[in-house]
């Protein structure tokens, strides 16, 4: 999971959410923990081509998206936080961080 965390944060944010949610079974990893990291790879390969993408413009808009789901883990009821950052319409910074 190392490789691909390092691979979502630089340039696919699109697998950040579901490689988030196996990092945190890896001590205590099951069958459908294996099984949905192999989906993930599936989808990898299926989508060689998507990443980042920064168009040219006129328009220098920033936009912030933040988000929280108040007790969503079921195993601990930690809340998790997130934000997006927008520039000129593309994704340039992007973070999510689960309660201590």
């Amino acid at each position: 999971l190392g490789c691909l965390n390092y691979v979502s944060v630089m340039t696919r944010p699109d697998l950040a959410y579901a490689l988030s949610k196996l990092s945190r079974y890896v001590g205590k990893a099951k069958t459908s923990h294996l099984q949905a990291a192999k989906h993930v790879l599936r989808y990898l390969k299926r989508t060689k081509e998507y990443g980042l993408r920064f168009p040219k413009g006129d328009n220098k808009d920033i936009e912030l998206w933040v988000d929280a789901d108040y007790g969503g883990c079921i195993d601990t009821r930690r809340c998790t936080s997130g934000n997006l950052t927008f520039y000129n319409g593309a994704l340039v910074s992007w973070r999510s961080k689960r309660q201590p």
